[in-house]
């Protein structure tokens, strides 16, 4: 998922995987009757997230020279973003990321008896930390081509999704483009920026 960086050590395009999750949803997709084919009534939820599955994770990582964080995922209903309020209290309460999916699905598939893995991408820092585009620290060096040509290297595939605030260099957005990114998660004028910056290049 792409969830928002709460532990002040993170920084955009960062990966964690997930140790564990906190339920901020006030919701748990197993309330109702019970289906007793698919899961007990009370699933141990001790290790939703798989610790062989993390290790492999994590030895990927390191054959990749992938920086890779660990943290916990903490999930909230949204569609708001949280407030700096919000985030202080989260950070106390030992979240070190924050996103509105993937805790009814770890859920539901520990449930089910599924081996579950998760990694957050870091897409910005969170309120009172950073801001809903990115505050991203002094030294930040940009966005992490290196870490996608890698991954289409070794996959032959590439991330379509590229995050960045309204001041993406036209020639990061260029570097994008020659990569493959196709798809941006942005506000609207960096939206219009891309897509000026797109026609550009093309031509």
């Amino acid at each position: 998922n792409a969830a928002g960086g709460v532990n002040p050590t993170f920084n955009p395009s960062d990966l964690m995987v997930i140790t564990d999750h906190i339920n901020h949803m006030n919701v748990n997709p197993l309330i109702g009757p019970n289906d007793d084919e698919m899961g007990e009534r009370f699933p141990d939820m001790s290790e939703v997230y798989d610790k062989e599955l993390r290790e492999l994770v994590k030895k990927c990582a390191q054959n990749t020279n992938i920086d890779l964080k660990e943290g916990v995922y903490l999930a909230t209903t949204g569609p708001s973003f949280e407030t700096p309020a919000e985030i202080k209290m989260f950070k106390t309460m030992g979240a070190d990321a924050v996103g509105m999916s993937t805790v009814p699905e770890a859920i539901f598939a520990n449930y089910c008896g599924m081996k579950v893995i998760g990694i957050s991408c870091i897409s910005n820092l969170a309120a009172g930390i950073g801001n809903i585009h990115g505050k991203y620290p002094a030294n930040w060096q940009g966005l992490r081509f290196d870490t996608l040509a890698k991954i289409q290297e070794l996959t032959g595939e590439m991330p379509l999704v590229l995050h960045g605030g309204t001041g993406i260099p036209a020639d990061m957005i260029k570097t994008a483009i020659s990569l493959g990114v196709s798809k941006i998660n942005v506000n609207t004028e960096c939206q219009l920026v891309f897509a000026e910056a797109t026609r550009g290049y093309v031509e």
